[in-house]
């Protein structure tokens, strides 16, 4: 753009100057000669008109280079992008290879014993070495690649993805640069220079001083031409125009076709992807049900489990593998596109959960003390895991086992489920008991980082005579706690019947609030109720809490969860109980 910057400012002007002698042979050099001063402009060749298509066409050059770089940065963006999912994946593909090496490196031996006493057949062996030797080289590989980055290792489980293609269609219609760059091609090929060869034009300005031989002093104006004669015409550049419309027509209907051709590869990648998820998710199921029978105490067939464990593992590397595949094909949606990668132009398959069970929201479920004693915390997890629970309610009464609790609280991190520790009393509402209540939170605070305040002024006697009253009082007790413990997470649960006023004042005291909507399975009605509350309550605070015990079934709970989502648009979920909910049966 500098060089087309000068030319746009050379107008072609020149000034000329000149003294000469006579003729030195037969003259004195005083005596004859001529001097002038000339002020020149060359209008046409090598002169103002083609400075001027100079800048002009040097800066079509710069259009075309800018275009070009664009193209070529997106070609980078896409080795870069490939090289960035080959890494995504290796943390998890280590991982899981080293799983199953353990598990092989363990079997093998197993299985060669029994060949050589001739408990099975040389090829059953031989499926266990091939095994054995693939696997080996396959973490060789992947240590040999990226043994020297750590991030590389670091377990990441991208989820399935789908692309916007009608979106990334519409971008490629709207998108002015192939054609922009058609134009530009045409023009610079149409558009050539008609002075490089052609006539010249110079206007000029003399000033001449003939003071060597004479007292002469002029101004002398005048113009000079020259006019190429040439007996043949230019040649046409006509059909190299249309070769170039044609090709570019030819590149728009390419470039559509192709996208079409890379998202009908991804398509059918995302299919296989899919059907590996589910296979993958079969075969966890299987392995849920092998660990619940151990829990158990039931007799368990090592060679089976061996077998059912090893199918895992191969359905969660072949589920990596897919999914690898799967980002590569988006990426090359985009290469062949010519679009900008862009988050708005992915999104999130609705599959790609990994605690997915076929049950849907975030869900909390209330466990009270007896529960907590009669299971083991492996089993709780168990439990809370089958039934697609994300956070666990607990209480820590008097009777609770505080070993147990602590065991919990540990797993509670390896099994991506947070715990919400129950605390509170019907009296804590009263004046005098606001800072015993604030101490107890406090306190409460060092076992767990979430607590849940189970306080109910409802349930006291003089409740119905005062009810504003004692609806005020749990408000100000709860400024006593938060005031005592500003960062603390705190939930709590509230009846449905509460006035608006109290609810509104609730908002900025607790991150969530647990709405009891017990008592009925009409969802017209719990509906109701739950709209009054989110119209106050923010719904991404709320949490609908049902009564195990209004319900007959798993089903009808899962379908009040459904319709009361779509009719209040809440997406979090509370069960209350964990005894009850047992006694609804288990999904077959």
């Amino acid at each position: 753009m500098e060089e087309a910057e000068y030319w746009d400012n050379n107008y072609g002007l020149e000034l000329r100057g000149g003294l000469t002698s006579g003729d030195i042979e037969s003259s004195d050099f005083d005596q004859e000669g001529t001097t002038y001063l000339e002020l020149s402009w060359d209008v046409l060749r090598n002169g103002y008109k083609e400075f001027e298509f100079k800048a002009k066409d040097l800066r079509r050059k710069a259009a075309l280079k800018e275009i070009a770089a664009d193209l070529d940065r997106k070609q980078r963006d896409y080795q870069c992008r490939s090289y960035h999912i080959d890494n995504m994946f290796v943390g998890l593909e280590s991982y899981l290879g080293n799983n199953k090496l353990e598990l092989l490196e363990a079997v093998y031996p197993i299985e060669r014993k029994a060949y050589l006493t001739g408990a099975s057949y040389f090829d059953d062996l031989l499926i266990s070495e091939e095994e054995l030797v693939n696997i080996r080289q396959k973490l060789e590989y992947l240590y040999t690649l990226h043994g020297s980055s750590e991030y590389a290792f670091t377990i990441k489980n991208p989820p399935i993805i789908d692309v916007h293609i009608a979106k990334i269609l519409s971008n490629i219609e709207k998108d002015s640069q192939y054609n922009e760059l058609l134009n530009l091609e045409k023009e610079a090929l149409s558009d050539t220079n008609p002075y490089e060869y052609g006539s010249r034009l110079r206007v000029f300005l003399r000033k001449e001083f003939d003071i060597l031989s004479s007292n002469r002093d002029d101004l002398v104006a005048g113009v000079r031409f020259s006019i190429p004669l040439v007996a043949a015409d230019e040649p046409s550049n006509f059909h190299r125009l249309q070769r170039l419309e044609q090709e570019g027509s030819f590149r728009a209907w390419e470039r559509i076709t192709r996208v079409r051709g890379a998202y009908e590869s991804f398509r059918e990648q995302k299919e296989r992807t899919l059907t590996q998820q589910y296979r993958y998710l079969r075969s966890k199921e299987r392995m849920r049900r092998v660990f619940a029978r151990k829990m158990s105490g039931d007799e368990l067939n090592i060679s089976a489990v061996i077998a059912r464990l090893n199918t895992y593992l191969n359905a969660a590397i072949e589920l990596v593998e897919a999914k690898k595949s799967l980002y590569q094909r988006v990426n090359q949606v985009f290469l062949i596109s010519g679009e900008a990668y862009s988050p708005e132009l992915v999104k999130v398959s609705d599959i790609s959960k990994p605690n997915y069970r076929s049950r849907e929201f975030q869900r909390s479920l209330y466990v009270w003390s007896s529960s907590i004693n009669e299971l083991s915390p492996e089993q709780l997890f168990l439990i809370a895991k089958t039934k697609g629970i994300n956070n666990l309610i607990l209480s820590i009464g008097k009777q609770g086992d505080l070993v147990k609790q602590k065991e919990i609280i540990d797993l509670s991190q390896t099994n991506n489920i947070s715990i919400d520790f129950i605390v509170g009393d019907n009296s804590w509402v009263n004046e005098d008991k606001w800072q015993d209540a604030a101490q107890r939170v406090a306190i409460a605070s060092g076992i767990s980082n979430r607590i849940h305040l189970d306080i109910e002024p409802q349930a006291l006697d003089d409740y119905h005579n005062k009810k504003k009253q004692y609806q005020n009082d749990y408000i100000q007790m709860l400024k006593a706690i938060r005031k005592a413990s500003p960062d603390q997470f705190i939930s709590v649960a509230v009846p449905f019947h509460w006035e608006p006023e109290t609810y509104q004042q609730l908002v900025p005291l607790v991150q969530l609030v647990y709405v009891m909507n017990y008592g009925s399975t009409k969802i017209d009605t719990l509906a109701r109720r739950t709209n009054k509350i989110v119209s106050i309550i923010p719904h991404e605070k709320v949490s609908v809490v049902l009564s195990m015990k209004d319900f007959s079934n798993e089903f009808e709970v899962e379908q009040a969860f459904e319709q009361l989502h779509q009719l209040t648009g809440v997406n979090r979920f509370g069960i209350h109980k964990l005894g009850d909910l047992l006694t609804l049966g288990a999904n077959k």
